[in-house]
């Protein structure tokens, strides 16, 4: 039984339903409170010094804080956020997901107190629920703009080449950020890719053993003594077995051409000559 099974017979009763939905209805009420002026999102998000300066409502509001605050951008943003959070409770499990989603949590409170001078909203933690759906269902077709099919794996895709982007470009801090943010898809995911690829590579070791055996030919059943032709290298070729005194009891085989020149250089006994053995 593995950890995360025998954490859910314990703490498995304390899982929430419908997490993402609970995020998207507070991410609602945080882009109508920005886009009627009421607060702006600063105020929400996940920056450590503000937070140890006694706004430690920091520590959960960053959850709701919506990635654009263009009314079309939001919608999407909450569209693909409910419907990756669905999907992803629905292949799992309730607990599994919670258990996904809290690491993500605690992984982008990490980020925030590492570098401080970062502040943090949702995207990334939002991002790696995106991933992980991306992930287990690459072939689901989103409408981007509400026009443009695209499915899952390319758009993960370009997730994921922005977060290489962010690793190879940025500032040293803002590469662990970047890698931090998503430990979560990393810890789910990796041992899948590992265990996959170890999978690939022991398969395509056998894929070429097996070439290699089937491409040795055969052993001839006949090769001559003398010239070490056989039926294979000369399909044409007749072999006889010569069983002379010289050749002893078995013979040796010899083919047509070198049996007669065997044959006119006598041994100290003439012996038989025996046809080719089926």
């Amino acid at each position: 039984m593995s950890l995360i099974d025998r954490l859910e017979r314990t703490w498995g009763g304390w899982a929430l339903p419908g997490l993402t939905r609970v995020v998207a209805g507070g991410m609602l009420l945080v882009f109508g409170a920005e886009y009627l002026g009421i607060i702006g999102r600063e105020a929400f998000l996940l920056q450590a010094d503000a937070v140890l300066a006694g706004q430690v409502w920091r520590l959960g509001s960053f959850l709701f804080v919506p990635a654009s605050g263009n009314p079309i951008f939001f919608l999407f943003e909450t569209m693909m956020l409910v419907l990756a959070g669905d999907a992803l409770e629905e292949e799992w499990g309730t607990f599994r997901f919670n258990v996904f989603y809290l690491l993500g949590v605690v992984f982008t409170l990490v980020v925030a107190f590492a570098v401080p001078f970062f502040p943090v909203g949702s995207y990334f933690l939002n991002l790696t629920l995106f991933l992980a759906f991306a992930t287990l269902f690459p072939d689901y077709e989103f409408l981007v703009f509400f026009v443009l099919p695209v499915k899952a794996k390319y758009l993960g895709l370009l997730s994921g080449a922005g977060i290489v982007w962010a690793v190879v470009v940025l500032p040293w801090a803002l590469k662990f950020a970047a890698l931090v943010a998503i430990g979560n898809y990393l810890l789910f995911f990796a041992p899948m890719f590992f265990g996959g690829m170890r999978q690939r590579l022991g398969q395509a070791a056998r894929a070429r053993q097996a070439a290699a055996l089937s491409a040795e030919p055969a052993e001839a059943r006949h090769r001559c003594t003398t010239c070490g032709r056989t039926e294979r290298t000369d399909p044409d070729l007749e072999f006889r077995y010569c069983t002379c005194p010289d050749c002893g009891p078995d013979g040796k085989a010899f083919c047509l051409p070198d049996l007669v020149r065997h044959k006119a250089v006598p041994g100290p006994m003439a012996g038989p000559r025996e046809p080719a053995r089926p």
